[in-house]
């Protein structure tokens, strides 16, 4: 267990954040008390480009049905994200909106050697769950400072001018 902490942290880079990270209690209970069960399964150091750039993400435009991810490309470079693994009801209640790679060049993760390339980076409840939409991600995305900040606006904007139901 010890291994793998240190495998994390010296992947993510984050030298701030301490090797054992997860949602707090707070979080897994309430998500879990919606009948959404998330968890914090790594904190994984996105992909960039070769410019330095966040990379692309991986949106999986046929369950945008509201546009949030309408003219986002990429989400940003936040050193240790989380991939949101959906548990128990959560795996049919929620879908995975979208994915966001994996530094390749970082020190190897323990995710990474199980094969694993992208990571969840954000996710929506289905359209039968409750009366709206919920969605879990990061609570970086509510910043800009791990760059990506046209699309970070794209996104936020989008949410505020999303369509109204009636």
């Amino acid at each position: 267990m010890l291994a793998r902490r240190t495998a994390e942290y010296l992947h993510h880079g984050d030298r701030a954040v301490p090797p054992q990270q997860g949602f707090s209690g707070f979080a897994r209970t309430l998500l879990a008390g919606l009948g959404v069960p998330v968890d914090n399964r790594f904190g994984l150091h996105p992909a960039m480009t070769p410019n330095g750039l966040p990379a692309p993400i991986e949106v999986d435009r046929s369950l945008d049905e509201i546009g949030l991810l309408e003219g986002v490309e990429s989400l940003h470079l936040h050193p240790h994200l989380p991939h949101l693994e959906r548990i128990a009801e959560a795996t049919h209640r929620m879908d995975v909106l979208a994915r966001q790679g994996i530094d390749e060049t970082a020190p190897p993760h323990p995710a990474m050697t199980e094969g694993r390339r992208t990571f969840d980076a954000l996710l929506q409840s289905r359209a039968d769950v409750f009366a709206g939409k919920l969605l879990v991600c990061d609570a970086t995305l509510f910043s800009s400072n791990a760059g990506g900040v046209d699309n970070l606006r794209r996104l936020w904007s989008n949410v505020l001018c999303r369509p109204r139901r009636q």
